[in-house]
């Protein structure tokens, strides 16, 4: 979701062209019973696209990173640089069954306030950093009832979706670094030949003060990092 990189986007912009982009199910993009890694990557193509972008860098996230792999390996011609945070191309046991599991017990509708919500998020997941993330996806409507942004029974009924391979007869060749928290497990050592199979010109680079969320534990780092590797690509 957009939101999670307002303050990296603006700190980009005063060098870069920066869009934020929700995913489908996601934020305020539309909501769709189709949802893989293959049509979220021809959402970012499309948009590319309509706004008549080229040498385009993209950056993504967890899921949004391997939405990132997806489409430069798809679509090499319309991607120059790709930075991906804290994931792998690898399949993925499930790791965020509690979180899924957290969201669906809840309907925001019979909650009175954004506190009621945090609470019962907190009283099952009882990690205060991921519950307030999850918050970001609370909406109101009009009548002032409370809703979930993302669009949950889709998400959920095809998580296991978003845990499996992204696969390519072709590399991509393009400058690609690769950014991981050093309290994160996402990408292994035992990754990086498997990596550089896909991605024959990539780099890693650790932030040992980060885990998963890089963006949350160590945004400067982050913005260090990537502007590092675009200025050098």
């Amino acid at each position: 979701m957009l939101d999670n990189w307002q303050t990296f986007a603006r700190q980009l912009a005063p060098d870069f062209s920066v869009y934020t982009i929700d995913l489908r199910n996601h934020g305020r993009s539309p909501h769709d019973d189709v949802f893989h890694f293959s049509a979220l990557a021809e959402d970012i193509v499309e948009f590319i696209r309509k706004h008549q972008l080229d040498h385009v860098t993209i950056i993504g996230h967890s899921l949004g990173g391997k939405v990132a792999m997806q489409t430069a390996l798809t679509q090499p011609a319309l991607v120059d640089h790709l930075i991906v945070i804290d994931i792998s191309p690898r399949a993925y046991e499930s790791g965020h069954d509690a979180i899924v599991e957290a969201l669906v017990s809840i309907n925001p509708s019979l909650m009175q306030s954004r506190g009621q919500i945090e609470a019962a998020l907190m009283e099952r997941l009882d990690d205060i950093g991921v519950v307030r993330f999850l918050m970001k996806n609370v909406g109101r409507h009009d009548d002032s009832s409370f809703f979930w942004r993302m669009n949950l029974p889709v998400i959920a009924a095809n998580y296991s979706n978003t845990t499996s391979a992204i696969e390519s007869n072709e590399p991509f060749i393009g400058p690609t670094l690769f950014v991981r928290g050093g309290r994160s497990r996402y990408i292994r050592d035992e990754d990086w030949p498997d990596i550089l199979d896909l991605f024959p010109n990539a780099e890693l680079r650790t932030i040992e003060n980060a885990g998963h969320w890089v963006h949350a534990d160590a945004m400067e780092e982050l913005l260090t990092e990537s502007k590092q590797f675009l200025r050098d690509g």
